[in-house]
Formats: structure tokens, C-alpha cells, sequence
């Protein structure tokens, strides 16, 4: 039986109707056609983020917001805390929460926290940049682990005489917990963004509009 992604001709493997190939990428995307979102192509709508902001410096959105990256922080350690004292645990949650810890320690709140608002202004602007809601949050977790160097690993590879770099990819449902744990608490502020920037996008189109019509009256 072959791979069941349309146009590809490897065989399914033992246990399921994707091609090893297309299982992988399932595995570290979220979908099998799902493609992963650089840091090159976040960076514009990380600069609208980070506009938006600096354009309101009276506005207490970006601590509000703070606050609530500290309040799920301090939910993490309280996890691994309880893991260590012997009361048991979900691994998932718990290996999230390590996660997060993690990337708290090594990585500015600000960093996260534009992040995970550009990557929503990115499906808004683009939505067919990804394939599924859970190829979105396997990208925001991919995307947030990427600011730190903890979670990259390399090796030599003999061949070409050259350091590599590999991503250590989390478990699928460590990931899904991770990318539940950072839209439930940042995808608000996510939304609003992407609102803000649709409602900017409306105003100068209309504005357009009006020039062109006064451009238009011209004798």
C-alpha cells in the first residue's frame, strides 16, 4: 500500500497508510504536508508586533501580557516541584512544563512573547501557511524553542568536515501539551493583535480607495 499524501509514490509503512518520509514530518510538524516557518519569515510580523507596541508606550498591554507568561512559569515550577517531592504526575504536562521553564530561564519574555504574537499575525495573513490548528501549534512550540541554543544538539559529520547542528524535537504529545500551555495562555493577546492589524489594513485601503476616487475627479 502506498504513502496515502497525494503525488507521493513511497509505500506506506507497517503501521500506517505514510511513507516514512511523510510520517517524520508528521511527527515534528504537526501534519504531513505541514512545512516549518523560519525565523527569516517570522521576522517582518515580529516587527509588527514590536510596532504596535513601541506606538502605544502609555498602554500597560505588554505587562499585563508579562504577567500572565510569569503566572503560567510559576504554574511549571509548581509541577516539577510536586514531580521531585515523589507526588505523581503527567509526564506530558511535566515535560512541558521543564520546557517552559527552560526557555524562561534562558530567553527574554519579550522575545516569547512577540514570538508567539507574530506567528499568529503570520496565519492571519497568510492562512494557508498551515495546514491544520495543530500544525499551527507545533510551529508556535518550534518557534519558541528556536530562541534558545538548549534545544539544539550538534555532531561532526566526517564527510563534509563539518560541525552540524540538529533540533532535538520533543514528543508529539509533549509538544501539543507545550503548544496548549502557550495559547491558552498568550493566544488572546495573539488574536487581538491579528484584529488590530486587520482593522490597520482596512483603514489604508480605505484611504487608498478615497485618494483614488479624489485622483479620479480630476478634469
Amino acid at each position: 500500500m502506498y504513502c496515502k499524501i497525494p503525488g507521493c509514490d513511497q509505500k506506506g509503512s507497517r503501521y500506517g497508510r505514510l511513507c516514512n518520509s511523510h510520517k517524520s514530518r508528521q511527527r515534528r510538524h504537526g501534519h504531513p504536508l505541514q512545512k516549518g516557518v523560519t525565523k527569516q519569515e517570522l521576522k517582518p510580523y515580529i516587527e509588527l508586533v514590536r510596532k504596535r507596541f513601541q506606538a502605544n508606550p502609555d498602554s500597560n498591554a505588554m505587562a499585563e501580557t508579562e504577567k500572565r507568561w510569569f503566572d503560567l512559569i510559576r504554574q511549571c515550577q509548581s509541577v516539577v516541584v510536586s514531580y521531585y517531592q515523589g507526588h505523581p504526575s503527567q509526564r506530558n504536562r511535566r515535560e512541558a512544563s521543564q520546557e517552559l521553564i527552560k526557555i524562561a530561564e534562558e530567553v527574554s519574555t519579550v522575545d516569547v512573547i512577540e514570538t508567539v504574537l507574530a506567528m499568529y499575525l503570520l496565519a492571519d495573513s497568510d492562512p494557508r501557511r498551515f495546514r491544520s490548528d495543530e500544525a499551527f501549534l507545533y510551529q508556535v512550540v518550534r518557534r519558541v524553542r528556536a530562541l534558545t541554543e538548549v534545544n539544539v544538539g550538534r555532531w561532526y559529520d566526517y564527510k563534509t568536515q563539518r560541525n552540524k547542528r540538529v533540533y532535538r524535537d520533543l514528543t508529539p504529545k509533549t509538544t501539543q501539551q507545550m503548544g496548549t500551555m502557550l495559547i491558552s495562555t498568550l493566544g488572546v493577546a495573539g488574536l487581538c493583535m491579528a484584529r488590530l492589524e486587520q482593522a490597520t489594513s482596512a483603514s489604508s485601503k480605505a484611504a487608498e480607495a478615497d485618494y483614488y476616487e479624489t485622483l479620479a475627479s480630476l478634469h
